[in-house]
Order: C-alpha cells, then structure tokens, then sequence
C-alpha cells in the first residue's frame, strides 16, 4: 500500500525533469528507486521511455525494458500495454536491425485487436496498431526516407472511418508538410507511385473527414469551421502545384486537376 502512494510521486519527481527534456536526471531519479519499483510497470515502462529519448547506445536498454513490460502482459491482456510503448519498442528493433521482432509484435497486436473488435470491445484498445504505424511512419519521414514512411502513415489509418479523428490526422498531416517542403526545394525526389498514393490517400481523407471537425471556433463567425476533409483537399492542391510546377508526370497519369 505504501509503494502505491509512492509510484506516482516518483514518477511526477522524473516528470519534472523529463518536461525539460533532462532525461539523464530523469534517469537518475527513477534508478534511486529501482531496488523497490524495479517489479511495477509503471517504473518499467517509464524507464524505457527515458532510455528511448536519449537514443544513441540506450536502444537495446530501451528494448530490455519494454519487454519485461511486454512479457508481464502478454499472457493476460497486451492491450494493457500502452500503445506509445509498443510503438516505442518497435521502432527501437528497427533501430537495432532487428526488424523481424518489430513485425512480430505488430502483427500480434493486429490479431489482439482483430478479437477485440470481434467481440464488440471497439475502444481505444484497438487503436494500438493504427499509433505504432503512425510512429514509425513518422520516425522514417524525420529521417528522409519519406516512401516508407509515407506508406507507415497512410496504412495507419486504416479503416479510415475507425482511425481518422484530429489527434491522428495531426501527426500524418506534419510528414506530409514537410515531405512537401522538400520536395519543393528540390531537396527529395518523389517517386512517381508514392505521389499516386499520396493523391489517392488525401482522396479518401477528404471522403471520411467531411464531418469531423479541427477548429470549433474561428475568428469570424461567419465562416465554416475547418475540416479535416478541408485540409487534406488543400494538401493535395499543394501537393499537385508542387508537383507540376517541378514538372512531375504523374498529375496527369492521376487524372484529376486541381480542386478548388
């Protein structure tokens, strides 16, 4: 009972350090402890995050962490598990070239969110594929190669009627931009399939996100609160004026012009 009044207290004492992104104070404080929390996921989980943030050499520590975490749980019910921590271990595998492991754990979540849904449990639980994907598209997009990444976000979207709200679109619409900017300085060749998909992704956000609103209030009252359908239809004009401005071919094999 007293190490349950105590977890949260440690746990804010890291906090404070890990909001002023001082993660080896952070580290410090939770090690203090290790000896008595070293058994409780909370300190397990929030060790591997620490160790995650600072990256260089601590993936693998990382890793270790995560997976005594995994292994509490996964008899019993892995959903239980954050989703940002399997998103965090998996892509700390594909940080150590050990992307068979990543794999594995995705897909044994995609089965574990299958029953869930089978079973009528459709809650946040079985979003936990839909935010590993969304990680990992973002790590790849952060570090160039954008025809990886570009595809880790628009698979996790899917279904777009379940996965698709503004916390999610949020983080997507942030690669796209700065793939965008990129490719405007000519600093990153698209391929000519990955624009195809692209196109036909912000296609079928426009069609699911013509009800879901971003902004609730705007500064005239007048005008119609923005969308996420309204975004991704600015984003793919910008996309194709980009594109034909550089001189692209594929706005023409897309067959479409731009939307107004």
């Amino acid at each position: 009972a007293i190490l349950d009044r105590y977890i949260p207290v440690l746990m804010l004492q890291a906090r404070l350090y890990w909001e002023k992104e001082e993660y080896l104070r952070a580290e410090q404080i939770l090690r203090k402890s290790a000896i008595f929390c070293h058994d409780r996921d909370a300190w397990r989980m929030n060790m591997g995050h620490i160790m995650f943030a600072q990256k260089h050499d601590d993936f693998e520590t990382s890793i270790e962490h995560y997976e005594i975490l995994l292994k509490h749980n996964a008899e019993a019910d892995l959903l239980k598990v954050p989703a940002v921590a399997l998103a965090n271990l998996c892509v700390a595998y594909i940080m150590t070239n050990q992307n068979e492991a990543a794999e594995e754990v995705i897909k044994t979540v995609e089965r574990e969110e299958q029953q869930q849904i089978a079973l009528g449990n459709d809650c946040e639980r079985t979003y936990h594929t839909c935010v590993i994907n969304l990680i990992i598209g973002t790590l790849y997009c952060e570090r160039g190669n954008f025809e990886f990444g570009v595809s880790r976000i628009c698979k996790s979207m899917e279904p777009f009627e379940k996965n698709l709200c503004p916390d999610t679109w949020f983080y997507a619409k942030r690669c796209f931009l700065e793939l965008a900017s990129k490719v405007s300085k000519v600093m990153y060749i698209i391929k000519d399939n990955t624009l195809h998909d692209i196109l036909c992704f912000f296609d079928d956000v426009e069609s699911n996100g013509k009800q879901i609103v971003i902004e609730k209030e705007t500064a005239n009252s007048d005008e119609k609160p923005a969308t996420i359908s309204s975004e991704a239809k600015e984003l793919k004009n910008v996309f194709l004026k980009i594109c034909s401005r550089i001189g692209y071919g594929p706005t023409s094999t897309y067959g479409v012009q731009q939307s107004y």
